[in-house]
């Protein structure tokens, strides 16, 4: 065959043509082998393997291909075919046989049973028969070359006249019983220079991969283009190779084809781009190039079937009570029941990831008949708010106690797996049984027919309907009024102020205890609940928030009666006081009081009722770190209070102190008045038990003085955060740092030139501490004090705070200098860390810290810690240059830039010196210095000359 090869593949004008990027939705493994085919036969050109991975979706599927052996094949005009034995293996998760592959439903009465807990029957009413997709992009007058063609649909490969093979390693992608299994489509052989291959495949639900057929992959060796066409409204991904170099390629160029999965969030089925109708559907993969004797040649077209199957899987049980608690329900009493229907997409099988309304991605309008056990009457709006469905879309009626319930469900609307909320429940009967019984009977009621689900559905014959009922009716066991309720529980649950229940002495808090309660019983409570609260006599309560109106967790319930025991804190006489509160309100002690007990009583407690218990209370505090910065929540009690000031005026407090807070329910109307009780106990830490983890760290970015820069920062000093499990609070109380920089290392602009301000560990606030700065032996102290201000230094806020950032002295001479850092605080340190006492304290550290450990600091519990400490360095430049520096009355040492206020001390000092750090001698070196004059006659000079002689001019 002569000469190059042109691509075939057009598009009409009655066609559109958009280029997309493909979206990649499965992961891939792909070596790729590419072997350049020279003009003399008798070299080679390898080019090194190039694997590429791609993950855009989570797939269960991976495919490898590994090289065995790469084929180096001569530029003759006759292509040899590779042989498979030494080009490639390829190793599949999975391997389906496409004559094996699983029937669908046939026939207009077709049904399957499921094995589901409640036995769930799906009736499929569709039919649902394979058709074809073809392709029409591609030209129908082409001449096809005697090639080795594939001789039925199913082939797996074919071969054309040139040797170029194209191959799938399965025919079935989908809802086909093997999940995680892609296909892989595979352009192989050995290509000319010239030629031009053309690829054309079906878009559908799956997507296509392509992260393994584009340039980056083809490198130097041609040139990959896509671009999407639709004919008839299937929409097509044509791809074309013109090939610039002569290469082989043995694992070939890989597009893939997802096997899809029923986690992945879809359009609603009533939008543009839902997912494809359910059904199989034979697709054609075509293929060809363009040969300049015989024209446009079209290869022989391979297939492949995706296959979408629906499904549903209903469920239904009580939900409020507990059904393994409470079997013995009561009449004129709300109880809610769960419809879960259990409907996945049907992408990749039929039980994951279902969601328990209709699955919006497939419904196009559902029907839910419910037959009812007796007189059971539905509350329609208290159904759609614990449905999470007060949309409009979802209705639920009912024409009388006794009938049927119906729910309709608007096409396009319902849930999937993905949707966290919506699908977090599926269809709540609220209601009550309406029918007479007898005082001590105890009888099952049971519903004259099974709940049926009847949904229309998109299928590949057009719009059908598919079915599932309950194999079991709707049953219950109803009991007289005169039979004590003894099932179920009433529980209550308690925790402390923060998630480590510490308090901490003299640090104020706003919440010290949450608690809640659930009523999970088969009965409601009217103005008979009692919760009552014990709190201990080191606790100061002031008030108790109660939890807000909420129509779905608390239904009917408005108010609070409550009676309280209160303390005055002058004389320690208890009263009582009777009073109410709207919902959301606090129940609130008297000024100078403080309560003691408390019962609350609800108006009215529902089955079911509850405020956030269990994880959902525990969660609440998960962040709290103690003092005023607690989390408000509306659906629990909050007990709003602090230390008591017993505690916090001791000096040492007794070790092991805790408070306890404990809370009951109980109701005479439920098993006999039976008392449920809970409790939390919560360590005290006086302030002289805490401790923080923290350091203090130096980074250096420079170790050369630039004269062209001098204020150059050379690296910085900062308060840094850690961690460590013997740390009692992440809280520094009003601590005072001291940076102790390197000797030769300056700090300038006082606390306006500190970056990353430290923020409150109570307010996220910044606080300014006194700022303040000296010399001791040569080195520049730092001091930020922040005692007085309330200020609390939190260790894990960020990594750095009050960072410094630190200039080379122009003076300075080569060595290594360190570092030093202190604290001095309420707070012990936990580790990284020197504690001084009269033992150890030096006098070095003394006078850095200016013999801070014998101040007259309020309060005897100050510590003096040493936080840590490094090393800097300074090398000298390979340059000669006049290093030279200036002190004003603000600056504690001369720098490279000096600072005078205006109303101090007038006097400002200049330094110049030769540094000679060239491999060249000084020799007759003139020195002109330039200084700073306020006028004429206003400013005179004192000069002092250290060293050898030098002659002034002046």
């Amino acid at each position: 065959m002569a000469g190059g090869h042109t691509v075939f593949a057009e598009t009409s004008s009655s066609q559109t043509t958009d280029n997309n990027t493909i979206t990649r939705d499965q992961t891939t493994n792909t070596k790729l082998n590419i072997v350049g085919q020279p003009k003399d036969s008798t070299s080679t050109d390898q080019t090194s393997q190039t694997q590429t991975n791609n993950e855009n979706q989570t797939q269960d599927a991976k495919v490898d291909q590994s090289v065995s052996a790469t084929d180096t094949t001569s530029n003759d005009k006759v292509k040899s075919t590779t042989n498979a034995t030494d080009t490639v293996t390829e190793k599949k998760t999975s391997t389906t046989d496409p004559k094996a592959i699983a029937p669908t439903n046939t026939g207009d009465k077709a049904s399957t049973e499921t094995n589901t807990p409640d036995s769930a029957k799906q009736i499929t009413t569709s039919t649902t028969n394979s058709i074809v997709a073809t392709n029409l992009a591609v030209a129908t007058n082409l001449a096809v070359a005697p090639a080795t063609l594939a001789t039925t649909d199913s082939d797996l490969a074919v071969t054309d006249d040139n040797g170029i093979t194209l191959s799938i390693d399965r025919n079935t992608v989908g809802n086909d019983g093997t999940d995680g299994a892609p296909i892989n489509i595979n352009l192989s052989g050995t290509f000319q220079a010239g030629e031009v291959y053309g690829i054309t495949v079906p878009v559908t639900t799956f997507g296509i991969d392509d992260s393994n057929f584009n340039n980056t992959i083809i490198v130097n060796r041609g040139v990959i283009s896509k671009n999407d066409q639709t004919v008839d409204g299937q929409k097509y991904r044509n791809y074309k190779l013109t090939v610039s170099n002569d290469f082989t390629t043995t694992t070939g160029f890989k597009l893939v084809i997802p096997d899809g999965n029923n986690y992945a969030g879809k359009p609603a089925a009533t939008s543009s781009n839902a997912i494809d109708p359910a059904g199989e559907v034979k697709r054609e993969i075509t293929w060809g190039y363009v040969d300049p004797d015989k024209g446009e040649v079209k290869n022989k077209s391979l297939y492949f079937t995706t296959i979408i199957k629906d499904s549903m899987h209903p469920t239904f049980k009580q939900a409020k009570p507990s059904p393994n608690k409470v079997t013995q329900l009561q009449t004129n009493t709300n109880y809610a029941f769960q419809l879960n229907i259990n409907q996945p997409t049907g992408i990749q099988n039929d039980t994951s990831y279902c969601a328990n309304k209709v699955n919006s991605a497939v419904n196009m309008g559902t029907t839910i008949t419910i037959p009812v056990p007796g007189d059971f009457l539905i509350d329609p709006d208290a159904s759609l708010r614990a449905s999470g469905v007060p949309d409009g879309k979802t209705t639920i009626t009912q024409e009388k106690a006794g009938a049927d319930i119906v729910i309709t469900v608007a096409a396009g609307a319902g849930s999937q797996n993905a949707d966290t909320t919506p699908n977090a429940t599926g269809y709540h009967l609220v209601g009550k049984f309406m029918q007479p019984v007898e005082p001590f009977e105890n009888k099952i009621y049971t519903a004259d027919g099974n709940i049926k689900i009847d949904q229309q559905v998109r299928t590949v014959d057009g719009i059908s309907t598919i079915s599932a009922t309950i194999d079991q009716p709707w049953s219950v066991n109803l009991v007289g009024p005169k039979v004590t309720p003894k099932q179920g529980d009433l529980a209550t649950q308690i925790v402390g102020n923060n998630g480590s229940n510490t308090l901490i002495q003299k640090q104020a808090t706003n919440i010290v205890n949450y608690f809640g309660f659930t009523n999970d019983t088969s009965i409601s409570f009217t103005n008979s609940l009692h919760i009552q609260v014990g709190f201990d006599e080191n606790l100061a309560v002031t008030g108790i928030k109660t939890p807000d109106i909420n129509a779905t967790l608390r239904p009917g319930l408005t108010s609070y009666q409550y009676v309280i025991e209160v303390v005055d804190k002058a004389t320690q006489k208890h009263r009582f006081i009777t009073a109410s509160v709207d919902a959301g309100q606090v129940i609130a002690a008297p000024t100078g009081t403080t309560i003691y007990k408390a019962d609350i009583l609800p108006n009215y407690v529902e089955v079911g009722a509850t405020t956030k218990m269990g994880g959902a209370l525990s969660d609440i505090l998960k962040s709290n770190s103690g003092s005023t910065t607690q989390k408000e929540d509306p659906d629990v009690f909050e007990a709003y209070g602090y230390i008591s000031d017993k505690l916090n005026n001791m000096a040492t407090l007794p070790p092991d102190t805790t408070v306890s807070t404990k809370i009951a329910i109980r109701s005479a109307d439920f098993n006999n008045n039976q008392i449920a009780n809970s409790a939390v106990d919560q360590k005290v830490l006086g302030l002289d038990s805490l401790t923080a983890a923290m350091q203090a760290w130096g980074n250096q970015s420079s170790q050369l003085y630039d004269p062209t820069n001098p204020t150059k920062s050379a690296g910085s000093i900062d308060m840094h955060f850690d961690t460590d499990p013997k740390a009692t609070t992440v809280k520094v109380f009003e601590p005072i740092f001291y940076y102790v920089l390197p000797k030769y290392f300056s700090f300038s602009g006082g606390w306006d030139a500190v970056e990353y301000k430290a923020k409150d560990a109570n307010t996220g606030k910044v606080i300014e501490p006194k700022f303040e700065t000296y010399m001791v032996d040569g080195r520049q102290v730092v001091k930020l004090d922040y005692t007085g201000t309330g200020f609390n230094y939190n260790t894990n806020a960020s990594q750095m705070n009050d960072k410094l950032n630190i200039t080379i002295d122009p003076d300075g001479v080569a060595g290594d200098y360190y570092y030093d850092a202190f604290v001095y605080t309420k707070s012990g340190m936990s580790h990284y860390t020197t504690k001084y006492s009269d033992t150890n304290l030096d006098d070095q550290t003394k006078a850095f810290t200016k013999n801070i450990t014998n101040s007259d600091i309020p309060g005897s519990l100050y510590k003096l810690s040493y936080l840590y400490g490094n090393r800097f360095t300074i090398k000298s430049p390979v340059i000669a240059y006049v290093p030279n520096m200036a002190q004003g009355n603000e600056d504690p040492k001369a720098a490279a830039k000096g600072t005078s206020d205006t109303k101090g001390d007038g006097t400002m000092y200049y330094y110049v010196n030769v540094a000679n750090y060239d491999v060249n001698v000084i020799k007759d070196g003139r020195l002109l210095i330039n200084v700073p004059l306020a006028s004429d006659n206003g400013t005179s000079f004192d000069f002092t000359v250290d060293g050898r002689y030098l002659r002034f001019f002046l």
